[in-house]
């Protein structure tokens, strides 16, 4: 039986990906066109608790994948699994401000 070997896990580029996830979901749409300025994400997240206590705990899954050692296929599976949770809270979210909106 073959052991595969370890891979390290570039946190850093982890991270960017998963900056750069978050940003898409971030965006603002027609607002940014009409006023031409951005909130911060920092100012925007607090306006969503519930998003920026889930984007505190794929940060904290992070940080314990690179503490345990985890490979590259180990941290792949952990950030998929977040991407996809993150994925259905944010639409869920969007989907009752969406109806809020609509009433």
């Amino acid at each position: 039986m073959a052991v595969k070997p370890a891979v390290k896990v570039d946190i850093l580029e982890l991270y960017k990906g998963f900056l750069g996830i978050v940003e898409v979901f971030m965006k603002d749409g027609p607002s940014v066109e009409w006023s031409g300025t951005r909130r911060s994400l920092e100012v925007r997240l607090a306006q969503r608790p519930e998003l920026r206590a889930r984007l505190d705990r794929i940060l904290d899954m992070l940080d314990h994948s690179v503490a345990d050692g985890c490979d590259a296929h180990a941290a792949e599976e952990r950030v998929i699994g977040q991407q996809r949770q993150l994925g259905q809270e944010v639409l869920g979210q969007w989907a009752q401000e969406a109806n809020a909106q609509a009433q």
